[in-house]
């Protein structure tokens, strides 16, 4: 693709890749080894809430990044994330580990990540032309989704090959590549105009004003988080249908994630042509309809091949949908406020989540193919509300 031929932007896109690649592989690795060591599940959700809780996080660490220029933000959170990589890889090598410090490592390691992430959406406008950020999320996406294959297909193999601790150090050494691509970027990047005198209080309020201010930005957000909440309970509704209707095993389980996922991975690359030739506002509107129709559509009929072409076509539309909010967003949002929002965001995504698997876990009573119908409802919902005019008023944040 044309924006991978820009060395700055493939330096960090590659980095990247591989570091999200790590974090997958480490999540498996981590919950497999609570779960062999101790045996419990509450444990496992222990280590699954401790991975989970540093997101909220994200929406007060966007200050220090909107402060911070973003290049070295990012270097010093891998390289942080590397050295707490290592000590999660050494305090597991020797033997069971106690579950207190383990812990206590991985809430660092995910608290420091809501720094790195932020900080390289806000980077992102200054390494490609404004033109091309549409295919350069798209892309990131795409990647974000091929990562999260290669875990759980991967990982579950290199668990029985290589052993959890090895697990832990790859990813360590894969946040030493990220180090070596971002340091790689060559690009200007002058502080923020911010006054340093500027209160922390202050500026997490005036960035929380200028979302408030920007009914467009509202808009974009709003439908980022329904479509989270709607996408979210996939996670437990997919392993019921595939053994309580299809009555299948564990493998047809992989087929329909990998279909879903190979759909996202398509559907970032195809971000960049689609927005070429459609308006943005379009392609949200057609998308997010499109996920809501194919995700009422999988509990239409109990067939394995029937249900992986939807969830393939329900992937496509939300990774275009993704890239798309992403890409609007980066073209809008001025930059002094990149980090703020983007770090919002990431919060309330992390909030969204979890929402959504509540909501459908209190619903367990209700037949599967009306939950289906009911969250691709409410994703077309989002989508619909962008027929609607919507003012151009992020420039607005400049204020």
């Amino acid at each position: 693709m044309k924006v991978l031929r820009q060395r700055n932007f493939a330096v960090l896109y590659y980095g990247q890749m591989l570091s999200t690649i790590g974090n997958h592989l480490f999540t498996l690795a981590l919950l497999w080894y609570v779960l062999t060591t101790t045996g419990s599940r509450l444990d496992v959700s222990l280590a699954g809430f401790a991975q989970a809780l540093p997101g909220v996080a994200a929406l007060f660490t966007g200050v220090f990044v909107d402060r911070w220029r973003k290049r070295q933000t990012m270097m010093v959170a891998d390289g942080l994330r590397t050295v707490i990589a290592l000590a999660l890889f050494l305090l597991v090598r020797t033997g069971p580990a106690a579950l207190p410090p383990l812990l206590l490592f991985v809430l660092c390691l995910e608290l420091v990540g809501t720094f790195f992430r932020p900080a390289a959406s806000a980077l992102l406008p200054q390494l490609v032309p404004q033109d091309d950020l549409p295919a350069a999320a798209g892309l990131f996406q795409s990647s974000s989704a091929s990562a999260q294959f290669v875990g759980l297909v991967g990982g579950g193999l290199l668990i029985g090959w290589v052993g959890v601790p090895l697990l832990f150090l790859l990813n360590g050494l894969t946040f030493v590549a990220s180090v070596v691509g971002v340091g790689l970027v060559r690009v200007q990047e002058p502080l923020a105009r911010r006054a340093k005198s500027a209160s922390f209080l202050r500026e997490w309020l005036e960035g929380m004003r200028a979302i408030g201010r920007s009914k467009a930005l509202l808009r974009i957000l709003a439908a980022a988080l329904v479509a989270n909440f709607a996408l979210a309970p996939l996670d437990v509704l997919f392993p019921v249908w595939v053994r309580g209707t299809l009555h299948g095993p564990a493998t047809d389980l992989g087929l329909l994630m990998g279909a879903l996922l190979a759909g996202l991975v398509a559907g970032g690359l195809l971000v960049g042509s689609v927005a070429a030739r459609l308006d943005l506002r379009a392609i949200l509107s057609a998308t997010f309809v499109l996920a809501g129709l194919a995700l009422a559509a999988l509990g239409a009929l109990p067939s394995l091949p029937f249900d992986m072409a939807v969830g393939f076509a329900l992937g496509v539309a939300a990774g275009v949908a993704s890239g798309v909010l992403t890409a609007l967003m980066l073209q809008k949002v001025p930059a002094e406020g990149r980090g703020r929002i983007f770090g919002a965001l990431n919060a309330l995504s992390t909030l969204a989540t979890p929402a959504g698997i509540a909501l459908a876990g209190i619903l367990a009573g209700v037949p599967l193919p009306l939950l289906f119908a009911g969250f691709g409802a409410i994703a077309a919902l989002a989508g619909a509300s962008f027929f609607l005019p919507l003012r151009d008023d992020l420039a607005a944040m400049q204020a």
